[in-house]
């Protein structure tokens, strides 16, 4: 983010909450988190709530000093309810569950906005969306109307809402990246799938094969998400090739997996956050799926970047040339990036600079 313009004064201490839960497991889930901080790390003084989170979670935010965290939500809200002055209030990002419990759980953000702008600060939503549309009597504009400023990372959860602005998801920041950047001569295919959908056809696994010999890659299995785990294995027993396993520590996993995107070519993965963390380290992201994609591709059309994922198909033809056609499209890659940052550092900007004018 862009230093806050001249004149600016932090006479005050400025107390900014922010909602940092997330999965333990997911990588994906620290590295948004940590970007999302990171961009606003100088708007005050940040009370972060991390919940149950293991301390390897907690390290890889990369948290400021001066951050204060809590893993009890009563004294995150106490010393929220409790704060004298203007508190801002910044929801949790990423994915909104349309479950029942997941709809009541966002509702209670609902208290804390409102709290916040009768204090005369700022509540702010900012790098959301919907997994499914949200249901008929959720009403979902009336909701996100209590926030001083609302921003979706994909286009379909900003016509579900109708309010606020889309924005790239946070991960795609400058500010998300750790370790180390390197230029590497790029020989690599990098697999990473979820295991919670079906086993890949013998059309995938034949697709992956050929392409990698027809490029000559060396084809290497991943795990970023703890609980991909056995799928992981399983497909490197089936392509007889290295798995690099979930080692249960989330920065120095995230450091070494950065790494060996570095030195992909293409990374093929159904995981969001594996596909955009190897797009931040240089590699083509790419989705060869065989079932219809519903939150994916959607994600990269907010940064302009069409046809990361293939068409449903288990055809061995069809997905080898999907592979082959966004090996050729680097460039195009490289710059949605650029965009991407550009407008992820113009929104924390946007963030910071309502924050520190409410006081």
């Amino acid at each position: 983010m862009k230093p806050l313009a001249k004149g600016t004064e932090y006479t005050k201490i400025k107390r900014v909450f922010v909602n940092c839960s997330g999965q333990d497991d997911n990588i994906g889930d620290v590295v948004l988190r940590r970007a999302l901080i990171a961009e606003i790390r100088d708007a005050g003084e940040l009370h972060l709530y991390v919940g149950p989170a293991s301390d390897d979670f907690v390290e890889g935010l990369v948290v400021p000093e001066t951050a204060v965290l809590y893993r009890d939500v009563r004294k995150w809200t106490s010393a929220f309810l409790g704060s004298e002055g203007a508190v801002s209030y910044i929801a949790k990002p990423g994915e909104i569950t349309t479950t029942p419990k997941g709809c009541l759980r966002f509702l209670r953000t609902i208290f804390f906005a409102l709290r916040a702008r009768l204090s005369g600060g700022q509540a702010v939503i900012a790098g959301v969306g919907f997994r499914n549309r949200p249901p008929k009597l959720l009403p979902v504009r009336l909701i996100f109307s209590v926030f001083n400023h609302v921003s979706w990372r994909d286009s379909k959860s900003y016509q579900y809402a109708g309010i606020g602005n889309i924005v790239p998801d946070w991960a795609f920041s400058k500010l998300a990246s750790v370790g180390d950047k390197a230029d590497w001569p790029r020989q690599s295919l990098v697999v990473s799938m979820r295991s919670d959908r079906p086993a890949p056809s013998d059309g995938w696994y034949d697709a992956v094969s050929a392409f990698a010999a027809r490029r000559s890659l060396e084809v290497l299995v991943v795990t970023q998400v703890g609980r991909d785990e056995p799928r992981s294995a399983e497909i490197a027993a089936r392509l007889k090739v290295k798995h690099i396993p979930w080692n249960g520590h989330h920065l120095n996993h995230e450091i070494a997996l950065r790494s060996i995107y570095q030195k992909s070519a293409l990374v093929l993965s159904d995981r969001l956050h594996v596909l955009i963390v190897a797009m931040t380290e240089g590699a083509c992201p790419c989705a060869c799926v065989e079932r219809e994609d519903i939150k994916v591709q959607r994600h990269f059309d907010a940064i302009n970047l069409e046809n990361i994922v293939s068409e449903p198909t288990s055809n061995q033809a069809d997905l080898i040339q999907h592979l082959e056609a966004t090996l050729l499209r680097l460039p195009v890659v490289e710059m949605a990036l650029k965009n991407a940052e550009l407008a992820i550092d113009e929104e924390a900007r946007k963030v910071s600079t309502m924050i520190v004018g409410s006081y």
